[in-house]
């Protein structure tokens, strides 16, 4: 299912920070043909989730729905459930059906993902000495220095930026840039080890750069 995509966003439930999705978006997804407060509701009691440990549940008052004269009837308030990874993939196996195994699939692939990151932010946090990691100011500096330094040094590095953020392979960066694209690869690899783009912190976009040059 190649068009399946869901939001993820960081909440909090016994204030533990964790990742969670909106259920109705799921309910949606999964394409269910019960009304999703019904089907919500139902799998709550008969699979015995947890409030306050696998999801919690608000009224969502800014609904379109609640507009006008919409917000005197009762009954009217959209009720939202944000669930945690497990509840989702849990509901997902529930469904019995291709789409429902392809949605799980798709949250144990996030999940992994996840793992690998923070397992390259503790690698990343554990590489920087004592003195940089109590001195911030200090690191934020020597790190503006050596990406202007590097920019100086590979004045294409701007451009491979922009490639990069129109979503365009190695490959194709490489053929716009005269370079192969294993040198292309090690222009990211450098770039990346600098703090210009990561997969763990916001990206230096192509504006950004004009400022460091």
């Amino acid at each position: 299912m190649t068009n399946f995509s869901i939001k993820t966003f960081n909440g909090s439930i016994q204030n533990q920070s964790v990742q969670l999705i909106n259920a109705r978006e799921l309910h949606e997804a999964l394409k269910v043909s019960t009304r999703f407060q019904d089907w919500i509701k139902r799998r709550i009691a008969d699979y015995g989730f947890t409030e306050n440990e696998d999801y919690t549940y608000f009224s969502n008052l800014r609904s379109t729905e609640n507009t006008g004269l919409n917000r005197f009837w009762g009954g009217q308030n959209k009720i939202e459930y944000h669930i945690t990874l497990d509840m989702a993939k849990e509901l997902c196996m529930l469904e019995r059906s291709e789409i429902g195994r392809q949605a799980r699939r798709h949250f144990i692939k996030m999940e992994q993902h996840a793992i690998a990151l923070a397992t390259e932010m503790q690698a990343q946090m554990l590489s920087i000495p004592t003195f940089l990691r109590n001195n911030p100011d200090e690191l934020a500096r020597l790190i503006t220095t050596a990406q202007t330094a590097f920019l100086t040094a590979n004045p294409q590095a701007k451009d491979f930026l922009r490639y990069r953020e129109m979503g365009l392979s190695y490959r194709e960066i490489g053929t716009l840039l005269g370079k192969t694209k294993d040198s292309v690869k090690w222009m990211a690899f450098k770039m990346r080890n600098l703090g210009f783009f990561s997969s763990t912190l916001p990206k230096t976009n192509a504006v950004q750069l004009d400022l460091l040059a």
